[in-house]
């Protein structure tokens, strides 16, 4: 009797019955955990963040399957003993690198055992691969021996991604006691990681399998595969849906296969009901049906597969600035998915934001539609910067009649005489009572970054017509020029480098420039003029200053070389008749006269006259330099 029991007592912990007959269905299922990944009899055959978890089988008349089945790993150790630094508050990190496909944290439990003399000098914080940071303990527990934590860290890291380098950093912040971290490890539940599509350029779609099922019962001793990728293929991601799946647990097998390198994705037995199955990298997939020369079952009817690619099936699917062909989506297979493209601008009467919503010649019209140039609905539409209407031979305000934009001239700067004839780009003008009366509709500024201007043809809103730069060095005002970006639009450079104008006015740069008056030559503009010796008459200079308008405000620069500056009388008479005396012979015996200063004025637009004379003989002097810049 004692030996009888022995032996039953070896063959249970030894989990072997060898003079058993063949399991049931029955026996089985009541007996052994179901399969839940692959096969494996070693932890080498499973991914790298797997590890084969041996199945667990009573032998009461069953056989013990060898085999096991590979689980991911959740449980991640560091037991490497490492020595804190004493008094060291930057510490010493050790790192955790969890490798396994993308994921998130649903539940996070970190542990930690540190040996040390003096457990208040410890500081202890766990950061993320993500850089957030959480402190398990920050030097508390006074004169006690050691640490030993346990923390469910999940609210700091819920949802964070899981995987990449975990790292716990232990710090020591007083002298004398000293220690070493002993072993730490982290214990996860994950959850899939939200798929990353590249941003408004990818959508999912459900395709109805025909006829992939297996026969209800199937046959003993089968491999079978049914190929899915005539509807799957070429697709990025796919997932599988069972109606129903059904097979004898633990001997027969469905698996999805990629069909492409052979690899088995996923593995199911038993009778799992309804099923949806997670994603699949890849939509080359087929289902295989294996089974044993045992028990059978009902078997499987997969009844759709969802699979996702790049690309679109309307413009919803795209991102800002790009729309959907209208080409319609027959298949998933490449390239059964549209590729987004750039937006097209919109035609007269599609929605916009902006003028750039909409195709050539047309603007946003206050409306949110696109319109054509010279339309308006309202009067703002006429005032807006993609349709802006300004006419160049009269000072007045747009009009909008009859949906079309005009313009209303209330003075005539330019002068006329009654019955000239000229012509403002599009129209033909005749002075007619003092002012220009023009054909049809005046011209709005048509002229874009690049486009020739001048000669009647005026620029759009922001640009400036250049007429320095086309055929080198001229003060001809005739001259054709570019439209270019005012200099509020351009990046100017910072450097001293002056040009000088057909005005005789300096810039800081070309750029400065731009707008303002056409261009003479590189440097600043010099004068070289000498001053009659006691001569109450002197000289006189001007310079003309065109732009910006409406300033009041203007840069005077002037400066003089003479051996006695109390010689020297000089003023400055503004365009709205204000004289501005800069010296009455100050400054005695001392060399030469500099100023630079910034004169009110009601209107700096311009002539701008420079008076300087010598009142004393033996003396002599040049005026170098004179300058005047609105601002």
């Amino acid at each position: 009797m004692i030996e009888r029991s022995w032996i039953l007592s070896l063959a249970l912990l030894t989990g072997c019955a060898a003079q058993t007959p063949a399991p049931t269905a029955d026996d089985v299922d009541a007996k052994q955990e179901a399969l839940e990944g692959a096969p494996c009899t070693e932890d080498a055959q499973c991914d790298g963040w797997e590890y084969c978890d041996r199945i667990l089988c009573i032998p009461e008349r069953g056989p013990c399957p060898a085999r096991g089945a590979c689980r991911a790993e959740t449980r991640f150790y560091d037991n490497e003993s490492t020595p804190i630094p004493d008094a060291d508050p930057a510490g010493v990190a050790r790192t955790i690198v969890v490798d396994r496909p993308a994921s998130n944290v649903a539940r996070l439990h970190v542990s930690a055992t540190i040996r040390h003399t003096w457990r208040g000098d410890l500081r202890v914080v766990l950061r993320s691969p993500s850089g957030t940071e959480r402190v398990l303990h920050d030097q508390t527990g006074g004169s006690e021996d050691d640490l030993s934590l346990t923390t469910d860290v999940t609210e700091t890291f819920d949802g964070e991604s899981a995987v990449g380098a975990w790292t716990l950093v232990v710090s020591d912040h007083a002298r004398r006691d000293t220690g070493r971290i002993a072993t730490w490890r982290l214990e996860f539940d994950f959850v899939d990681a939200a798929p990353t599509p590249e941003p408004g350029r990818g959508v999912w779609s459900r395709l109805v399998l025909p006829s992939t099922e297996s026969a209800h019962p199937y046959a003993n001793d089968l491999a079978q595969t049914w190929d899915l990728r005539p509807l799957s293929g070429g697709a990025t991601r796919a997932r599988l849906h069972f109606a129903r799946l059904a097979v004898e647990r633990g001997y027969d097998f469905v698996e999805v296969l990629n069909l492409t390198t052979g690899e088995v994705l996923d593995r199911f037995t038993g009778d799992l009901g309804e099923l949806s199955t997670g994603e699949y990298p890849t939509g080359d997939l087929g289902v295989r049906l294996v089974t044993d020369g045992s028990v059978t079952g009902w078997g499987f009817a997969a009844d759709w597969v969802e699979v996702f690619g790049l690309g679109c099936l309307e413009d919803a699917d795209c991102g800002d600035g790009y729309q959907c062909p209208t080409e319609v989506v027959r298949c998933i297979r490449h390239p059964c998915f549209l590729s987004c493209v750039p937006s097209a601008p919109g035609g007269e009467g599609d929605a916009c934001g902006a003028d750039a919503d909409c195709g050539e010649g047309l603007f946003c019209g206050t409306g949110g539609a696109c319109m054509a140039r010279g339309s308006c609905d309202v009067l703002d539409d006429c005032n807006l910067p993609g349709n802006s209407w300004i006419h160049p031979l009269c000072i007045g305000g747009p009009t909008c009649e009859a949906g079309t934009c005009g313009w209303r001239c209330d003075t005539t700067p330019i002068e006329c005489t009654e019955g000239d004839v000229t012509d403002d780009g599009c129209n033909t003008c005749t002075c007619s009572g003092g002012r220009w009366a023009c054909t049809e509709r005046f011209c709005p500024p048509v002229g874009g970054p690049g486009s020739s201007c001048g000669a009647g043809e005026t620029c759009d809103a922001g640009l400036s017509c250049d007429r320095g730069r086309t055929e080198g060095p001229s003060c001809v005002s005739s001259q054709p020029g570019v439209c270019e970006p005012g200099p509020a639009a351009r990046l100017c450079p910072a450097d001293y480098a002056p040009v000088c104008t057909c005005t005789g006015q300096t810039f800081t740069n070309d750029c400065a420039r731009i707008g303002m008056a056409p261009w003479a030559h590189d440097g600043a503009c010099t004068v070289d003029v000498a001053i009659p010796d006691a001569d109450v008459d002197g000289i006189t200079r001007t310079i003309d200053v065109l732009a910006p308008a409406g300033s009041t405000r203007a840069r005077v620069q002037v400066q003089i070389d003479h051996t006695w500056r109390g010689d020297l009388v000089v003023w400055l008479d503004a365009p709205d008749g204000t004289r501005h005396v800069l010296t009455n012979r100050e400054g005695r015996s001392a060399d030469d006269f500099v100023d630079d200063r910034v004169l009110e004025v009601a209107d700096a637009i311009g002539t701008w006259t420079l008076h300087v004379s010598d009142r004393a003989s033996q003396d002599r002097g040049v005026l170098r330099f004179f300058n005047v810049l609105a601002q």
